[in-house]
């Protein structure tokens, strides 16, 4: 079996970085307001795969959200890390993933970000 370690390159994909960037920065807009934090990622990660979708449907999608969170209290020291790694079988022309970090803005005393990773697979 012949495995490779690649960097992701989006230049075959279906869409560009700062297309998928304003999937999730303007699904996350729509949603601020939102008062149950579980609803929130649930309708936020429902927007980014309906925009996806409609924007094209050749191909499948994943959406991964993960939110890494400490308290923005003084007297507090939180220290967090986080590593993921990901391994897929698949057509480098045509499938890929990308991975964006963004900070809420939905907290007064958390302080938040989210990291989405989004894999589309052709059909």
């Amino acid at each position: 079996m012949n495995v490779q370690v690649e960097e992701v390159d989006l230049s075959q994909a279906p869409f560009s970085s700062e297309k998928l960037i304003d999937f999730i920065e303007s699904s996350y807009d729509s949603i601020v307001n939102a008062d149950d934090e579980s609803a929130l990622k649930d309708i936020w990660i429902r927007n980014i795969l309906q925009r996806l979708n409609k924007f094209s449907s050749s191909y499948k999608y994943v959406v991964s959200m993960t939110c890494l969170e400490s308290s923005k209290d003084q007297n507090t020291q939180n220290n967090y890390s986080i590593s993921t790694s990901f391994g897929a079988i698949w057509n480098p022309q045509k499938d890929g993933q990308f991975t964006y970090r963004i900070n809420s803005k939905h907290s007064d005393t958390l302080d938040k970000e989210y990291m989405f990773t989004i894999m589309w697979i052709y059909k």
